[in-house]
C-alpha cells in the first residue's frame, strides 16, 4: 500500500485555508515585504544624498510598484493559473492596505494622482501575475 504524501499534505492545508486564499495571502505578504525593503533602502539612500520631496514621492511609488509586481509574481507562480486575475486581486489588496495606512497616518490622503497610481500599481501586479504563471517550474530533486 503506497500513500502519496503530496496529496495528504495538500488535503490538510485545504482544511485550514483554501488554495486560492493561501496563495493570495503569501503573495500579499511577500509584496508588502518587498515594498518595505525598498522603502528602507530608498530612505537610507535619501538620507545619504539629501533629496527633495519630489524624489521622495517618486521613490515611494517605485517601491509600491515593485512590491505589487512581486506580490503578483509570487501568488501566480505558486498558484499556476489565472495569472492576470490573481495579479489584479493581489494588487487591489496591497493598494487598499497602503491607502488605508496613508489615511490613518496622514489623516488626508486624497490627491490628484490617486487614480493614476492605482492604475500603475494594478498594471505592475498584473504583469507580475502573467510572468509568474508563465515562469518555468524548477525540477524537484
Amino acid at each position: 500500500m503506497r500513500i502519496n504524501l503530496h496529496r495528504v499534505k495538500s488535503r490538510n492545508r485545504k482544511k485550514f485555508l483554501s488554495e486560492k486564499t493561501y496563495y493570495t495571502l503569501t503573495g500579499v505578504v511577500s509584496g508588502l515585504f518587498v515594498t518595505i525593503l525598498c522603502l528602507l533602502g530608498f530612505s537610507y539612500l535619501l538620507k545619504l544624498l539629501g533629496a527633495s520631496s519630489g524624489i521622495t514621492s517618486a521613490l515611494s511609488n517605485i517601491a509600491l510598484v515593485a512590491g505589487c509586481f512581486a506580490a503578483g509574481y509570487t501568488a501566480s507562480k505558486n498558484r499556476r493559473k489565472n495569472g492576470l486575475k490573481t495579479g489584479l486581486f493581489v494588487g487591489v489588496i496591497i493598494y487598499g492596505i497602503v491607502y488605508l495606512l496613508g489615511v490613518f497616518t496622514l489623516q488626508n490622503f486624497v490627491g490628484f494622482s490617486l487614480f493614476t497610481k492605482l492604475i500603475i500599481v494594478l498594471i505592475a501586479a498584473c504583469l507580475g501575475g502573467i510572468l509568474g504563471v508563465n515562469s518555468k517550474i524548477k525540477p524537484k530533486l
